[in-house]
């Protein structure tokens, strides 16, 4: 900090990092979000988190067994027209999406026109979820997913290599009357 305040050439006290840490728990941070006049587009998704513990170094270092990888799972609520954070939610692993959708929508103060999700959103108990907390009139935009057959032949190109490949010799080839030396 004191160097970007040098560079701007102002003048002003800097505490430094122990100050600072030593603050931080004790300082409130009021919400400086406006509220929109009207209805918002609310698009909702998740992604998972690895936390990483206190000692991983240590345990790399000295080789030691990998322990169990903690995930945890943030999902998010974005107002795109602002870019704010509308709301969100960090759960365990195990919690899908279409069950953390309840207490994400409870936190939304605004009211809400569009609701844009992923194919985990598509059904008849998330919609049902969404339209209980916004009214009949919400838009639900769910994109539409592969059909199972779609997806499986994607799979199986996806999945093969140069060398699994079936090499099937030409007609001109395969016809040949060219004796073969032995």
């Amino acid at each position: 900090m004191r160097s970007l305040l040098r560079l701007m050439r102002i003048e002003l006290p800097v505490p430094d990092f122990s100050t600072l840490c030593r603050r931080a728990p004790s300082l409130k941070i009021a919400s400086v979000r406006k509220p929109t006049g009207g209805s918002i587009t609310l698009i909702v998704d998740s992604t998972r988190l690895r936390i990483h513990g206190g000692r991983d170094w240590m345990s790399e270092k000295h080789r030691l067994p990998k322990a169990r990888k903690t995930l945890r799972k943030l999902h998010i609520g974005l107002d795109p027209e602002s870019g704010h954070i509308v709301t969100s939610s960090l759960t365990t692993e195990h919690v899908g999406d279409p069950a953390a959708l309840p207490g994400l929508l409870a936190q939304v103060a605004e009211a809400v026109c569009r609701f844009l999700g992923d194919g985990a959103y598509d059904g008849a108990p998330p919609a049902a979820t969404i339209q209980e907390a916004f009214g009949p009139d919400v838009e639900v935009i769910i994109p539409p997913g592969l059909r199972p057959f779609e997806a499986e032949l994607i799979h199986r190109i996806n999945s093969l290599s140069p060398l699994t490949h079936r090499v099937t010799p030409s007609p001109a080839i395969a016809t040949s009357t060219m004796p073969i030396s032995r």
